[in-house]
């Protein structure tokens, strides 16, 4: 088996509670053949020096100015010299058998296959997990089947999943870093668009860290609000591109639809521009993504109705 050479690449920011474990977890790698590239952006806590104490051979650090993750990825990829990209975040996890896995079964396939594999959600430590249960959990023949279905669920799978031919990469182009938030989704699905194959490997696991209210995926400012649309226009376009179907345009419009519903009664210009989008999709749709007793009270009043009183609720509830 060739044993080519994969980069690990791990944009930081701030992670001076997390940084250790996670560059750990990517010296812990069975597969041995790779090189780790910490890029610092700007951070004003102690990961410089953490990230600093691992440099070796294996461990190249880089720090630049405050430029966000997308650029802190890009910086990553161009000091980088492996066959194969593993992007990780500083806050999350790989197991110690995840790059082997997938390396495993991409090298039985075509040099365009993405590797996938499972990823658990956790707070404080690995043991303290929820299992995702998703049916993307597959191979995909086609990566624009994949790319309808997690749409439709508004579940794209976070960066440390993939394992990358750098070669998809090159041609799909660098992270957007115009965008400061839901980055990934846009980057991957120019990534997927130019691969022939997703190849799921159910014994590649990775471990997603969620609960931390300084993430990027916590925020819910209007700057991330618009990030998240303008990331869901791009990803619209390059599907409709690659096929402009009733099953495209339908599952964008999902999409659309979750996040108006998701901002309501708030920001309508971004509403108002999402509505545009959608109009021109030309799909129907309805706003039924209510559960218990909100379903039923939209039943009656009809879904702005009850968003209303939700925010009013909740609007009470701080105040008081």
């Amino acid at each position: 088996m060739t044993n080519k050479l994969v980069s690990i690449l791990i944009p930081v920011y701030n992670a001076e509670n997390w940084l250790e474990e996670t560059i750990q977890s990517a010296l812990n790698q069975a597969w041995d053949n790779t090189e780790i590239i910490i890029v610092d952006d700007g951070s004003t806590d102690n990961s410089p020096e953490i990230a600093r104490s691992f440099a070796s051979d294996k461990v190249q650090v880089i720090s630049q100015k405050n430029a966000g993750a997308a650029a802190a990825r890009n910086r990553a990829f161009a000091a980088s010299k492996g066959n194969y990209i593993q992007y990780l975040d500083a806050d999350d996890l790989l197991a110690p058998e995840k790059i082997e896995k997938q390396m495993v079964r991409l090298q039985k396939e075509s040099e365009t296959t993405v590797a996938s594999g499972p990823f658990d959600y956790f707070t404080g430590e690995p043991d303290n997990k929820i299992t995702k249960d998703d049916n993307a959990y597959r191979d995909y023949k086609n990566p624009l089947d994949w790319l309808v279905e997690s749409m439709q669920k508004q579940d794209m799978f976070p960066p440390l999943v993939w394992l990358t031919p750098r070669r998809l990469i090159e041609e799909a182009g660098p992270w957007n870093e115009q965008l400061s938030y839901n980055d990934d989704p846009e980057f991957f699905a120019r990534v997927l668009l130019k691969a022939d194959k997703i190849a799921f490997c159910e014994d590649a696991k990775s471990y997603y860290r969620r609960g931390i209210s300084s993430s990027l995926g916590s925020r819910k400012d209007e700057k991330a609000l618009a990030s998240r649309l303008l990331a869901l226009q791009l990803v619209t376009e390059y599907m409709l591109e690659a096929e402009n179907t009733q099953r495209v345009r339908e599952g964008c419009g999902f999409a659309f639809r979750k996040y108006i519903y998701s901002l309501y009664p708030q920001f309508p210009a971004l509403r108002k521009e999402a509505q545009e989008t959608l109009k021109r999709l030309d799909v129907d749709g309805r706003y039924d993504f209510a559960s218990g007793k909100s379903a039923t009270l939209g039943q009656w009043f009809g879904w702005k109705t009850v968003k209303w009183l939700r925010f009013f609720y909740h609007k009470l509830g701080y105040a008081g």
